[in-house]
Parts: structure tokens; C-alpha cells; sequence
């Protein structure tokens, strides 16, 4: 049996990150002069609000900022660390708080977001905007909620667009519950993040789409179908590394019992919209959800959605994850046959790819398994319910070019019965075609 090396994507996610923590741990403390910020006044000399402190503090300073209420701001084409005081609860809004945004950075400029809660006021704001940037920018520990009290706007809770280095990490946002009034006003769903033009890293964040909502009488319209949801995260041509983390597919609103109407249509997890989308997942739990119920007898439910939809043409790579995997002795030449022995999750399904090449694709008919490519074998089966175990022995085929070594390559992919997806740690065998 021979042994390979992992290729460049293989290896530790952490090398693929556009920001390594290591390089940026220096930022994440007081750095030159420090603006305090305590909307308490009782600290002398301290700003009330982020944006007086943000606006005397010049590149490379910090503003530490003590518990408390505050509203929006701006970082504008600087160095900051704005980080939250040492057990600090540090909140944004609702009522007047605006967004927090992040713009115009230089390829040499940072900043660093630690330790703040924003809930959107208006829909028509973002809770996180980072945008049309060159440098680099790490949020860490930090919540994007939403608490809207009107507007028509259908903006996400997180966008970022066009920036060079945005990693996301431990970050948690959910996207806007659509809401129909008895006026007509409708208020649509919204994505928690859209990310578009970007190079990204997201590592053990948690994700949540914005649910639909329920079918009503419109006083013009007449009735309504339940609305369809918002998916958790869209990506537009975009670089992303996913560590980690959820993602979560929400239902669409439920249909009107009378007169009847329909379900609205689940949004998936991860939404990757286009063909110049990559995506590299390390571990991600990317959840599915049921669409909204229509009324027994009466109307439909729902699309039903999964964790992800992959635009065709997008690529989409699972790395090795923490579930189930090969045994250490497979898989093994045993005749004119390769034997594999799998271990994992009792109860859980597994699928697996052979092949000549570590290439790995998603492909959609397999509900978004990843299997290596090209097929030279395709197979399936079910790990003992009682011990997590199975054994496989296939036949090999006549390999080209004949009578030389070559080495089979096969990943295997558990799903258990949550539909959750993990990817096994690649292993190969070598075999000579002149023995078969």
C-alpha cells in the first residue's frame, strides 16, 4: 500500500486562511495610543460614543469600548482595533444604533471588530457592511442580529462586498423574518450575510436565514402563499474557506388555512449562486429544512431545501473532516480486489469514489456528496447499525497504462441520518496492473 502526500487543499485549513490569528494577535490588543469610549460618563476623559472615538483615533490606534448602548459607526480608510472591554457587554442599537461599516482600507491597512452585538434598527440598513476593501479585516466574537422596526428594504443582515481578506470568526447573525400586516404592508425575508467579489474565511460561525412569512388575505392582492425563506449565507464570485460552523436552511411561511394557500419554499444553508463561486469546507454543518405547510386536503407544502445549492459550474471542495473514515489498514489489495473497511457512526450511510486522480466535486444528484473524480468506481453502503462498521471488497479493472504501478485514490463520505455530511480523511492504494 503506498502512501500520499496530501495535496496543497488537504492540508491544515488554517494555511488556506487569507488572515492567520498568529499575525494578527498583536492587533487584537491595545496598540500605540488608546480611545476609550464608556457611554456611562463615568470614565474621565472617555468618549460617550464609537464614532467620536473612532474619528480622533488615527491609523493603528485602538478604541476600547465599556459596556453599554451605543450607535452605529464608520471605519474609513484606517488601521483600528475596536474591541470590546474585558467582559463588556458592548451592543449596537436597535433604535438609531445604524450599521457598523468597514470601508476603503488600503492593501496595508487593518481592522480588527472584537467583542460587539449589532441589531439593525431599519431594514433598510445592514447590521455589517464591509466593503470595497483592499486590507484586511477580522471580526471576532461578534453578533449581527436583528430587532427592525419598519422599512421595505430587502438588505441582509452581514454584507460584504469587494473586499481582498475578510475572516469571520465565532461570529453569529440571522436574517430578517418576513412580516405581512393586515394593512398589506409586506416585509420580505432576508439572507443573514450575502457575500459578494470577495475572498473570505468563515470559522465556527453559526449562520440563519431569514423564515417567511405565513400566506395571508392581502387587502388588494387577495390571498397569499406563505412567503419563501431566505437563504442563511448567499455567495456572489467569491473565494471562501468555511471552518467549522453552521449553517442553517429555515421554511418558508405556511400557507392561509381559508381560503387555502401554499407553503412557502425553504432557503438552503449555503446559497452559492454562481459559477465563479469556490468554495473549500472544513467540517461546516450545513443544515436543510422543510418548506412551509400548506393546508391536508387543500394546498402544498413547501419546497423542501437542502443544507446547500451549488450553482453549476461552481466548485465546491469538502475537506476532511472529524466523522467517520477508512481504517487504518485500507484499503488493501486482497487478490484481484480492494478491500475497504469503514468505521463511523453506527447507522450511518457512506459513499465513496475511486479513482485515478484526489480531485473532489460536488454533484448535486448525490444531495451534495463529494466523491473523487475521475470515477474509475462508485459505490455505496450502510455502516452496521450496532458496531459502525463495513467492509467492502470491489474488483479492480485493468488500469492504464499496463504493467506499471499505480495508485487508487479513494475518499469516503458519511451521511448520518440527520443528512448531515462528513468527508472521510483521503487514503489510496497502490496496485500493478500486470498481477491482475
Amino acid at each position: 500500500m503506498g502512501e500520499v502526500a496530501r495535496p496543497m487543499f488537504l492540508r491544515p485549513i488554517r494555511s488556506l486562511w487569507p488572515l492567520s490569528l498568529a499575525a494578527l494577535a498583536p492587533l487584537a490588543s491595545p496598540q500605540g495610543k488608546v480611545e476609550v469610549v464608556d457611554a456611562s460618563g463615568g470614565t474621565p476623559g472617555a468618549h460617550l460614543d464609537i464614532q467620536p472615538a473612532v474619528d480622533a483615533a488615527s491609523s493603528g490606534h485602538t478604541v476600547l469600548v465599556k459596556a453599554g448602548g451605543y450607535g452605529g459607526f464608520v471605519v474609513d480608510a484606517k488601521s483600528l482595533v475596536v474591541t470590546a472591554d474585558a467582559g463588556a457587554a458592548v451592543t449596537i442599537g436597535p433604535v438609531g444604533g445604524g450599521p457598523i461599516e468597514i470601508r476603503n482600507l488600503t492593501a496595508v491597512q487593518t481592522v480588527v471588530l472584537y467583542g460587539i452585538s449589532s441589531t439593525r434598527d431599519l431594514r433598510t440598513e445592514h447590521g455589517l457592511h464591509v466593503h470595497d476593501n483592499q486590507g484586511s479585516v477580522w471580526i471576532e466574537k461578534c453578533t449581527f442580529g436583528v430587532d427592525a422596526v419598519g422599512g421595505l428594504g430587502t438588505l441582509p443582515t452581514v454584507e460584504l462586498r469587494q473586499n481582498a481578506r475578510v475572516s469571520l470568526i465565532g461570529v453569529e447573525a440571522i436574517g430578517y423574518a418576513g412580516e405581512a400586516f393586515p394593512n398589506g404592508d409586506l416585509h420580505p425575508a432576508t439572507p443573514a450575510a450575502i457575500a459578494s467579489f470577495s475572498t473570505l474565511v468563515f470559522a465556527d460561525c453559526t449562520f440563519t436565514g431569514g423564515v417567511g412569512y405565513d400566506g395571508i388575505l392581502h387587502p388588494t392582492l387577495g390571498p397569499l402563499d406563505g412567503e419563501d425563506a431566505a437563504a442563511a449565507v448567499v455567495l456572489v464570485d467569491s473565494f471562501l474557506v468555511l471552518d467549522g460552523g453552521e449553517y442553517r436552511a429555515v421554511p418558508g411561511g405556511d400557507g392561509l388555512p381559508f381560503p387555502c394557500t401554499d407553503g412557502g419554499d425553504a432557503a438552503p444553508g449555503l446559497l452559492v449562486s454562481t459559477a465563479q463561486c469556490q468554495v473549500y469546507d472544513r467540517g461546516a454543518t450545513l443544515f436543510g429544512s422543510l418548506g412551509g405547510k400548506g393546508i391536508l386536503g387543500c394546498s402544498a407544502d413547501g419546497a423542501t431545501a437542502g443544507g446547500l445549492f451549488l450553482a453549476l459550474g461552481a466548485f465546491y471542495i469538502m475537506l476532511p473532516g472529524d466523522g467517520g473514515t477508512m481504517t487504518s489498514d485500507s484499503p488493501r489489495r486482497v487478490g484481484q480486489n480492494v478491500k475497504l473497511d469503514f468505521e463511523g457512526t453506527p447507522g450511518s450511510s457512506v459513499i465513496f469514489g475511486i479513482g485515478l486522480a484526489p480531485q473532489y466535486l460536488y454533484l448535486g444528484q448525490f444531495s451534495g456528496v463529494i466523491q473523487t473524480l475521475p470515477i474509475a468506481i462508485l459505490s455505496a453502503g450502510a455502516l452496521d447499525p450496532a458496531t459502525g462498521t463495513l467492509s467492502i471488497s470491489l474488483g479492480v479493472g485493468p488500469l492504464v497504462p499496463p504493467d506499471l504501478a499505480d495508485t487508487l485514490y479513494v475518499q469516503p463520505v458519511f451521511i448520518n441520518a440527520l443528512a448531515q455530511v462528513t468527508l472521510g480523511a483521503p487514503t489510496a492504494v497502490t496496485v500493478l496492473d500486470a498481477s491482475l
